[in-house]
């Protein structure tokens, strides 16, 4: 079918789902809490373009490992702000959170915004020491139009390089309302743990 208005219907979500302010809202009230009871560092910034920031939200406890999370919008809406509600639940489980921002477009290709996010994982990667995280437990997750893995597959069609240490694939079934629904709806999410590129390797593609 190539009717303009039958695909501008169907990936229309804001469309599709009326209510959709109300979710809005939620998560930001959710994630505002969260920043106001946890340790954060806020807008850290990983390159020299506006939206090139990112929050960490740092776990005290687990093995090191840290979900570098895209935040959603279609590419052209939406902020990292939006997205902390995820730092509790993640946080629990002994797991660091860095909610990543990007130029939004029109104001920026969709090009620039892959290459602002392999920038943002290679500055994640070369500073995790410095919030308790271990450089080989990153892991690039995202939501909607950001899925890691367009990213992942992005960055060599690009020919630019940087690339993420691991991507995972995250499935859950039902829109997460806030943290705590991440924890009760724990049996339905699933993270499918990446292959990992030997360690040389990688230090040569991310450090430079």
């Amino acid at each position: 079918m190539s009717d303009p208005a039958f695909y501008s219907r169907e990936y229309n979500n804001r469309a599709l789902v009326p209510e959709h302010p109300q979710f809005f809202a939620r998560w930001a009230d959710s994630s505002a809490r969260a920043r106001a009871t946890m340790i954060c560092y806020l807008d850290r910034r990983y390159g020299e373009a506006p939206g090139e920031t990112m929050d960490i939200v740092p776990a005290r406890k687990g093995d090191g490992s840290c979900m570098m999370f895209i935040h959603g919008g279609y590419w052209r809406s939406l902020d990292k702000s939006d997205f902390s509600f995820l730092a509790p639940a993640a946080v629990d489980a002994g797991v660091s959170l860095a909610v990543v921002n990007y130029d939004l477009c029109p104001r920026v290709t969709v090009e620039e915004i892959v290459q602002q996010m392999l920038r943002a994982s290679r500055w994640l990667y070369l500073n995790a020491e410095q919030y308790g995280m271990d450089e080989d437990r990153l892991y690039v997750l995202g939501l909607a139009a950001d899925d890691p893995g367009r990213l992942a597959a992005a960055g060599p069609a690009t020919g630019r390089g940087d690339r993420a240490p691991a991507v995972a694939r995250v499935s859950a079934s039902g829109n997460a309302r806030a943290g705590d629904d991440v924890r009760r709806r724990e049996g339905k999410l699933r993270i499918q743990a990446p292959e990992r590129a030997p360690r040389r390797a990688l230090e040569k593609r991310l450090r430079g």
